[in-house]
């Protein structure tokens, strides 16, 4: 359940928790009242229901959704495909644009794509093809992106040497992320 939008139950939970934790920020006063502040889907997931069933507190109109966006999952998250055909390139612009459509336009909310990437296990010219192909088509769409990095599989960068284990791909996203 828990990666494919969860139950109605919890749905509903994460709505609550968000109202309550949102009604005291704001009950703080100071900058608070006017802070931005990002919430989520049920596990920050872009499945319908959990997109459906997110309720903005008090449609407060500082509020940002933030989603979690490892699309495909067999290519980014397992390594077990291989990524870049024009309909894998397609699928992933009608999941922007549905992401885009459901919060942008209708909701007139900004989005963070807040988690993404793909695991070291992909060849290196797919998972480059792929970051720039993401930032580029989420950027297209006003979608922010904050790439994954875990320091394991999913990382781009060394914090120990404090360097770049894939400097082209971190580029890559910067350029492509750039208007």
């Amino acid at each position: 359940e828990e990666w494919s939008g969860g139950t109605a139950e919890g749905r509903g939970f994460i709505n609550d928790f968000h109202k309550a934790a949102v009604d005291a920020i704001r009950a703080t006063g100071g900058n608070n009242e006017l802070r931005h502040i990002m919430i989520t889907t049920w596990a920050a997931s872009t499945v319908g229901a959990a997109m459906d069933d997110l309720v903005i507190p008090n449609d407060d109109p500082k509020t940002i959704i933030s989603l979690h966006t490892y699309f495909p999952w067999p290519f980014a998250g397992e390594g077990a495909i291989p990524w870049g055909s024009d309909q894998d390139k397609q699928d992933l612009m009608d999941e922007f644009e549905r992401i885009r459509q459901k919060w942008i336009v209708e909701a007139q909310r900004p989005v963070i794509l807040g988690e993404w990437g793909t695991v070291d296990s992909n060849p290196i010219e797919s998972r480059l093809e792929y970051a720039e192909f993401y930032a580029s088509e989420a950027a297209k769409r006003d979608l922010l992106t904050v790439v994954w990095d875990d320091g394991g599989m999913f990382g781009l960068y060394d914090r120990h040497s404090l360097n770049w284990n894939f400097s082209n791909i971190a580029a890559a996203i910067v350029t492509a992320s750039t208007p």
